[in-house]
């Protein structure tokens, strides 16, 4: 491993597969957009990705996974950033509250891939009004990895790790599409 990945004060060395990834993502890679046409060419790509080293295979999916969903949202993806989705499991583990200065995000995300790599994530959290998507900035004051709470060899340069975040602030343009919009998208079932 030679090169590093950052995520706020958590640095992390990167192999040159997963620098590579960071490098064509940053630069605004990403595969073809699901049910667009082109998703046997999304698919091949991610097998032959896959096959090559299931670790950055991995990250190509849920940066792909993230602009897309960006682009269904009419979203600009954030430039210069790589990006990953973490949606799985209950978002009771994470939620949105209000204090006095607006919104802010408390709780955790689990088996979040990429988390020492990637640059910003598309996150699930419970809300007052249901469960509501968020860009999260990864390099902002309160958000911090657990990078020893799973470990898999297929996926071991994938930074798959528990995320905390501890009153992580929250600007408008953070909230993606209303309450519950993520699960009942239509590029969601594709």
């Amino acid at each position: 491993m030679s090169a590093s990945a950052y995520l706020g004060s958590h640095k992390t060395a990167v192999s040159p597969a997963v620098e590579s990834f960071l490098r064509d993502a940053r630069s605004g890679f990403a595969l073809p957009f699901p049910g667009l046409g082109k998703t046997s060419e999304r698919l091949r790509a991610l097998r032959t990705q896959a096959a090559t080293d299931t670790s950055v295979g991995r990250l190509l999916e849920a940066h792909s996974d993230a602009i897309a969903i960006l682009f269904e949202a009419s979203v600009r993806p954030p430039s210069n950033a790589a990006l990953a989705v973490w949606a799985s499991g209950p978002t009771t583990s994470a939620r949105v509250e209000t204090k006095r200065a607006g919104f802010v995000l408390n709780g955790q995300r689990s088996f979040c891939g990429g988390a020492t790599i990637v640059d910003a994530a598309l996150i699930t959290a419970d809300s007052p009004h249901g469960e509501q998507l968020l860009l999260v900035h990864l390099n902002q004051p309160g958000v911090s990895v657990d990078p020893e709470t799973w470990k898999v060899a297929a996926f071991r340069d994938a930074g798959i790790s528990t995320v905390h975040f501890t009153d992580v602030h929250l600007e408008p343009s953070t909230f993606i599409g209303p309450p519950r919009w993520y699960g009942s998208r239509p590029g969601f079932w594709f």
